[in-house]
């Protein structure tokens, strides 16, 4: 998750179980109701004197949503402004003594994980609803750490075909996959393949790519981010790897201010990494 969440608590109550979640939650800030703009009797790390508002500029500014108050509050301030789930930031409603847990929106885009993390700090338990989760134990468009879906928009259509219960060919090694509960069957129509190389997936067909590679970048002071694009489009057909497959992009620590370099990291949403001469 690239943005830590905020816990917002509406009621004093429920500070403690806001606290106990902040220390163990990195960078995670505790959002505290403020009645009428007066200072707090308690300390937050942040005030506010609207919830709905205050809910809905989090919300829509990208921020990950972990709130201590009952669900409804959180449906009710959010609904206006729902809109494309795959670009909604997660929203987790957990009771105020910490004993129910429930990922409402963004559960295939981390809410379900934080879900059960938030569980196991405060020993509650995590409802969750999703129906790939429930019934396989696997999310297939919210591949773990080190993966990535090369045709996310399909995974609706795949685990739909399997909720049905259609089976599915796994090709190639996916351990996490093999350890989860799907329908599998060797002579499926419905195929999930994992490979580092390029390979077209369809509503039928998901790609999974291992990442396990790491691309050299070297350039002239100078290089238009077109010519490196260029450069690293050939690298990887010359070498039959997919993009999907890369990890990072890597350079010497000289190149820390090289224009396209930085810019080809940003456009591909890798990271870069520098190394020195040694």
């Amino acid at each position: 998750m690239d943005v830590a969440p905020a816990i917002v608590v509406i009621s004093p109550v429920a500070l403690k179980t806001a606290q106990k979640l902040s220390t163990v939650l990195d960078e995670s800030l505790i959002h505290g109701f403020a009645r009428n703009g007066s200072k707090p009797n308690v300390d937050y790390h942040f005030s506010f004197s609207e919830p709905m508002d205050h809910l809905r500029s989090l919300f829509q500014s990208g921020t990950p949503i972990i709130g201590i108050c009952a669900a409804g509050i959180l449906i009710r301030a959010l609904a206006p402004v729902l809109a494309e789930k795959r670009n909604e930031p997660p929203v987790i409603a957990v009771s105020e003594d910490g004993s129910s847990v429930v990922p409402l929106l963004g559960g295939h885009r981390g809410a379900n994980v934080l879900a059960h993390e938030i569980a196991e700090v405060l020993q509650g338990h995590a409802a969750i609803t999703t129906a790939g989760d429930t019934v396989f134990g696997v999310a297939l468009d919210d591949p773990p750490e080190g993966w990535t879906l090369a045709n996310p928009s399909d995974a609706k259509s795949v685990m739909a075909h399997m909720l049905a219960g259609d089976t599915v060919k796994l090709s190639g090694q996916v351990d996490w996959l093999e350890a989860a509960t799907l329908p599998v069957a060797d002579d499926a129509e419905l195929e999930i393949v994992a490979t580092e190389q390029p390979h077209d997936g369809h509503n039928g067909k998901l790609v999974f790519h291992p990442q396990t590679h790491v691309v050299g970048l070297g350039c002239s002071r100078g290089c238009s981010l077109e010519e490196l694009e260029e450069l690293l489009q050939k690298g990887l057909k010359q070498a039959n790897v997919s993009m999907g497959a890369v990890a990072a992009f890597a350079s010497i620590d000289l190149k820390a201010d090289e224009v396209a370099m930085n810019k080809l990291a940003a456009r591909h949403n890798k990271p870069f990494r520098l190394f020195t001469a040694g």
